[in-house]
């Protein structure tokens, strides 16, 4: 059975009065109806649950795995014909003969006259010279040396200044470990982004001096394993696999790198724990993040990050091992869809999740406390407008809520408007919240407030809800 609301109740006395006067012209009488409808706004309350956002995804390491070139692969100098009956300039016969014995092998006389050439200063043959020395003094282990003499050739012109760079960079690669950044060519560029920038593309391998590194490079890019650099194709085939979902396959290419005497094996044991924990194995996922605790206390950090999001346990024990405030964040949202209002407060206070925080509050019906976390939120977006004057509403903070409306009229009407009918209906303002109300029930109660009764029958005729009929 319907029970009669406050307006019904009083719009059926108005009602009566109205008819009543058509009964009996005789009959006169002055009946004023000074009867108020006083509601407060509809309470807006936070959603029982927050959606736990993955806001903490597992690491890319492919340019963590990304290997230098394993030697100087070279283009093949170019021999002399021998010079004119009337004799050569001795740099060219110097630059000849170290050429020939260099193509026989012979690195130790090819040296000789080599270093030969570079005793004379000017001559046009220096920096192809020293291209040579670079090659003999990285084939025999002095690739300090080797180094100086590339990064010579590199800055001469001459007919293989390119070869000259490339080994420039393939060498300081893999001595100092930081691949060049140039644009050209375009395998130096590649690699660059991909250690640097973690950015996988393929190489363009035409023309290339260094072509073996670059298909491998481009093997590691594609995910096919290279027989060259079996150990880092491998495990970045396992990323890629792992990336579709094939978690089997990814597992068992990442057991063969995860014993102790593999270069490799702290990556390999964190993307078994994400293996582990996408396939929901947390105990597992647990375990690894343990192990690598003490070899690879950024990657285990990563792995009880993701386990925090899980339960409350797994949050705890994350913030106990990393200090990380995002497991708190985790922790005071798992709190929240538990219904541990307080709990989640102060855990996501401590996170720094004010927002949030503020919802907690309110859900607790603690607006002091929901005040005092909004206060503290950097982004100052709709949600934070929408919660603030919500909880100002409630406090009967009236005049910082007005200073409020009027910062944020042109930016979010629809709060402006809502907002400032119920700051006005409060105040008694009947007419004026009329004209921010689209809600047909409150635009009659506005009326009615203001005696306008038969302007309320107006509004109401054709009411479908409960409140309205």
């Amino acid at each position: 059975m319907w029970k009669p609301t406050k307006l019904f109740s009083a719009l059926l006395g108005a009602a009566v009065f109205a008819f009543g006067s058509t009964l009996s012209e005789s009959i006169s009488l002055e009946v004023k109806i000074v009867g108020k409808v006083l509601e407060e706004k509809p309470r807006l309350l936070p959603p029982e649950r927050i959606e736990l956002k993955d806001r903490t995804t597992y690491y890319d390491l492919s340019g963590e795995l990304l290997e230098p070139p394993a030697y100087i692969e070279e283009v093949t100098p170019e021999p002399l014909r021998a010079g004119s009956a009337c004799g050569e300039p001795r740099d060219r016969a110097y630059y000849r003969a170290g050429i020939r014995y260099y193509l026989r092998g012979d690195l130790r006389r090819a040296e000789s006259r080599l270093l030969d050439v570079l005793s004379l200063q000017n001559s046009a043959f220096l920096p192809q010279s020293e291209y040579i020395l670079g090659l003999i003094y990285a084939r025999t282990g002095r690739e300090r040396s080797a180094l100086r003499f590339f990064e010579s050739s590199c800055s001469a012109p001459h007919p293989y200044r390119e070869a000259a760079c490339s080994a420039l960079y393939a060498l300081r690669f893999k001595l100092e470990g930081e691949p060049a950044q140039v644009d050209k060519p375009s395998l130096w560029r590649v690699v660059y982004e991909i250690k640097k920038e973690n950015r996988v593309s393929t190489p363009d391998c035409e023309g290339a001096v260094f072509r073996a590194y670059c298909s491998y490079v481009k093997d590691f890019a594609e995910g096919r394993v290279n027989e060259e650099y079996p150990e880092s194709t491998e495990i970045r085939r396992a990323i890629l696999l792992l990336r579709r979902g094939e978690l089997q396959q990814a597992r068992r290419l990442l057991q063969k790198h995860a014993g102790p005497l593999s270069r490799y094996r702290s990556v390999a044991l964190y993307y078994l724990g994400v293996v582990a924990y996408r396939e929901g194995n947390r105990e597992e996922t647990y375990r690894l993040a343990s192990l690598l605790e003490t070899s690879r206390p950024d990657l285990s950090r990563n792995l009880h990050l993701l386990l925090s999001r899980e339960n409350l346990l797994y949050s705890k024990i994350a913030y106990r091992l990393t200090g990380d405030v995002k497991t708190l964040r985790s922790s005071g949202i798992l709190s929240y869809n538990a219904g541990r209002y307080k709990v989640a407060y102060l855990e996501l206070t401590r996170s720094g999740d004010h927002l949030l925080a503020a919802w907690a509050a309110i859900r607790d019906g603690d607006y002091r406390r929901a005040y005092r976390s909004l206060r503290l939120v950097e982004e100052r977006d709709r949600d934070y407008y929408l919660w603030l004057l919500e909880t100002l509403y409630w406090l009967g903070r009236d005049g910082e809520m007005e200073g409020i409306l009027g910062k944020i009229e042109g930016e979010y009407p629809d709060l402006y408007r809502e907002y400032m009918g119920w700051l006005l209906f409060r105040r008694g303002e009947w007419l004026k919240a009329h004209r921010f109300f689209d809600d047909p029930y409150h635009r009659a109660l506005t009326l009615y407030n203001a005696g306008r009764y038969r302007e309320v029958l107006r509004v109401l005729e054709r009411g479908n809800t409960f409140k309205e009929r």
